[in-house]
């Protein structure tokens, strides 16, 4: 995960001004549990482009991580308003829900994200500390070669699972693939 979060940090030195990029380092960041450095890069993000999608992920991914649900939910809102077709906020928004009691709209997302593909399943099931699914759903993302699926592994959660050795392998082969 470090390797990873260097050069996403080597990259936003040559391109301080994208936007992706920025926000891809702030949801590594996040996930490697920088919580306020992946806020403050995902903030910096959204300055310059308040209407792209992924700084509102990053943020909403952040809050969540720490268990700010209420927090979480407007950035993960204004993320799936912006990209409706990507799994990941549509899995980060029904987590949020359902951690905040919204059981019936989080199902509804959930029963979406089952029809579209196996991305955000991870992310719902890992906010809703289902580590096990998580790590389910997540070897289902490595089997179907998704390319932010290693990014996941990272978390604590999903290497307690008793799932994990299985995934590390998997995770090795689709890297060298």
């Amino acid at each position: 995960m470090r390797e990873v979060i260097e050069q996403c940090a080597k990259a936003l030195e040559q391109d301080p001004l994208n936007v992706s990029v920025r926000s891809s380092f702030a949801f590594l960041l996040s996930l490697g549990k920088a919580y306020d450095r992946g806020l403050a890069e995902a903030q910096k993000a959204m300055k310059m482009d308040a209407s792209h999608w992924l700084p509102h992920f990053a943020i909403g991914l952040s809050y969540a991580l720490r268990g700010e649900f209420a927090a979480a939910r407007p950035a993960a809102e204004r993320s799936v308003r912006a990209a409706p077709w990507w799994a990941q906020a549509l899995g980060l928004l029904a987590g949020v829900l359902a951690q905040l009691g919204e059981t019936e709209r989080a199902d509804e997302l959930v029963t979406r994200l089952t029809d579209m593909r196996p991305a955000g399943l991870p992310i719902y099931h890992f906010v809703c500390s289902g580590n096990d699914a998580a790590a389910h759903w997540l070897a289902q993302m490595i089997e179907d070669r998704d390319p932010i699926a290693p990014a996941w592994s990272c978390l604590k959660p999903i290497r307690a699972s008793p799932l994990w050795p299985a995934l590390a392998k998997m995770i090795s082969c689709h890297l060298r693939r």
